[in-house]
């Protein structure tokens, strides 16, 4: 039997990293018989349950060098693991995953990652010293393939986030969660989902989006579905914006915890996404909804530049007139616009699975198919 480690974000109830996880999990599954994979997760058991996987706690070295010792390949990624924007810990602690599994000379995959930033001398110098060995580097956006060249590794192949081929669960399911979460999904739309995080100038750009909605509503009767991605961190932020709109009839808040590929049924249902997390754009995308995207991070301008759009704007510097304006141009043109998300999603579709092909070649050789 082939065994896989996966080392990543998981079990933090971050739904793009578990839709990550999610999308990964069967396509090796589709790919490679009889394979046995094991999950570094915060919530071992949560995710074992819910992917019908073994799972180890993240920082338990001893049970990862254990499992790592009988590993076939050891996969890295997706997400963006390798940043310093959101603290000092994170790079040091995968990049120790890659380099425990390059001692026991296991083979590394860096899956579909998005790399950056990397403000500090110090970080691009172990990102550098732990890639150079690792022979299959993929990475998720253009801008991540041209920070690995610039630290000087050459051989990264540019794929796409695993959850574009992701797939959702049910109709009928669908219909039991809306149903649920009370939201009348036979209404006509358009239909809005909105997605925020807590991040810095918070005050400014909830004050903004809230004034943004009202308008967006009283122009074209939208509804909108409010959707955290990360429940625990995403939910307050989002209440704090519906609570300060003047017109809340419309207004839908997601009152439970769905699994990614719930979220991503959920997000079929919408006409465009005004998001702020990279997943609640990519879900957005896969579903054929148009994206707005708000800035937080460099990967959201990285995701819209493969479709030839920008962010309205960014946490710092963010006009509720200028969401509107994008509103109502997407309204104008929004035929021709969905054409281009479909046939661009469709390529980055066939992109991500690449990646799943290469874990593969990697774990069968020349018996891969």
């Amino acid at each position: 039997m082939n065994k896989i480690l996966i080392s990543g974000y998981y079990g933090y109830g971050n739904a793009g990293d578990e839709a990550i996880l999610c999308a990964l999990i069967d396509g090796l599954r589709q790919t490679i018989p009889d394979v046995d994979l094991v999950v570094l997760s915060h919530d071992p058991l949560l995710t074992a349950e819910q992917y019908q996987v073994r799972a180890i706690n993240r920082y338990n070295y001893l049970a990862l060098i254990w499992e790592l010792g009988r590993a076939n390949l050891l996969i890295s990624g997706g997400g963006s693991l390798l940043q310093d924007a959101t603290g000092r810990w994170s790079i040091p602690y995968y990049t120790s995953i890659i380099r425990v599994a390059e001692f026991l000379k296991v083979p590394v995959m860096f899956f579909s990652q998005g790399v950056g930033p990397l403000t500090r001398s110090s970080s691009k110098k172990l990102v550098k010293r732990t890639l150079s060995p690792v022979t299959t580097l993929t990475v998720r956006d253009q801008q991540s393939l041209q920070l690995l060249n610039d630290l000087g590794l050459d051989h990264v192949q540019l794929t796409a986030d695993p959850v574009f081929f992701l797939q959702p669960v049910s109709e009928q399911r669908i219909k039991e969660i809306l149903i649920a979460e009370r939201i009348p999904f036979n209404e006509n739309g358009p239909w809005i989902g909105f997605n925020a995080r807590p991040w810095e100038n918070q005050e400014h750009y909830s004050h903004e989006i809230a004034i943004a909605l009202d308008e967006i509503i009283k122009q074209s009767k939208a509804h909108i579905i409010m959707m955290p991605f990360q429940y625990q961190n995403d939910y307050e932020v989002m209440y704090e914006i519906m609570k300060s709109m003047k017109n809340k009839s419309n207004v839908f808040m997601i009152q439970k915890e769905y699994r990614a590929d719930e979220l991503l049924g959920i997000c079929h249902q919408l006409d465009l996404m005004i998001g702020m997390r990279l997943h609640s754009l990519i879900f957005a995308l896969r579903s054929g909804a148009i994206p707005i995207g708000i800035s937080y991070d460099p990967k959201i301008d990285a995701l819209l530049a493969r479709f030839g759009r920008e962010p309205v704007g960014n946490t710092a510097h963010l006009s509720s007139a200028k969401i509107v304006r994008e509103f109502t141009e997407i309204n104008d043109q929004y035929e021709a616009l969905h054409a281009v998300i479909a046939s661009t999603t469709k390529e980055l579709e066939a992109e991500a699975w690449h990646a799943v092909q290469l874990a593969g070649e990697i774990i069968l050789g020349g018996q891969y198919d």
